[in-house]
């Protein structure tokens, strides 16, 4: 499964986001004003609300530490155990976010990798977007796009510059390193 999320140019007082699966639209996403602590609110393509980002109260500014809230009162927990490592609670389930040496992140299951994230290099007007490819029957997609909003604004803080660079991780060596051929399953 293929999934985008571009964010829109010129998103001064808030971040907005379009996320396709396999290239269809599916929900659009936008940084919540005038709250004490930073919300991504999801909306399906009836502008209906699906989730909340939500960043929580933490000890560690550094580190993320977000709680995704949906209407049908389920909740994921997305939170860092290192600048280079993420994970995502739904339930008993646990997903990992591991950060390569470039801007990939790789997304493993246990010990098995079911996907990998890859951002852009070049941000023209802020422009964010992150490429994905996940395992069909692995992982929701919607676990994958709430970290992605996640990581975007909690470490991709936008800057006002016409034309900048995002180099990535460019001197942390990965905890674990993804295949580089891997693909995924159909």
């Amino acid at each position: 499964m293929k999934i985008e999320i571009k964010q829109e140019a010129f998103g001064f007082f808030r971040k907005r986001f379009d996320v396709f699966i396999n290239k269809k639209l599916t929900f659009t996403a936008k940084s919540k004003l005038l709250s004490y602590r930073p919300i991504i609110q999801v909306f399906d393509l009836n502008n209906e609300w699906f989730c909340d980002v939500k960043q929580m109260e933490r000890e560690n500014y550094i580190l993320m530490k977000y709680q995704v809230y949906f209407r049908n009162q389920s909740t994921y927990k997305i939170e860092s155990d290192s600048l280079i490592e993420h994970n995502l609670y739904s339930g008993d389930k646990k997903i990992d976010f591991y950060e390569q040496e470039s801007r990939d992140i790789g997304i493993f299951k246990k010990e098995k990798q079911v996907g990998i994230i890859s951002k852009n290099f070049k941000k023209v007007l802020s422009n964010d977007k992150y490429s994905i490819s996940i395992d069909n029957g692995e992982v929701n997609p919607i676990e994958i796009i709430s970290f992605v909003l996640a990581f975007d604004n909690h470490f991709k803080k936008d800057n006002d510059s016409l034309l900048s660079y995002d180099f990535g991780n460019v001197g942390i060596k990965p905890i674990k390193e993804i295949d580089k051929k891997w693909k995924p399953i159909k």
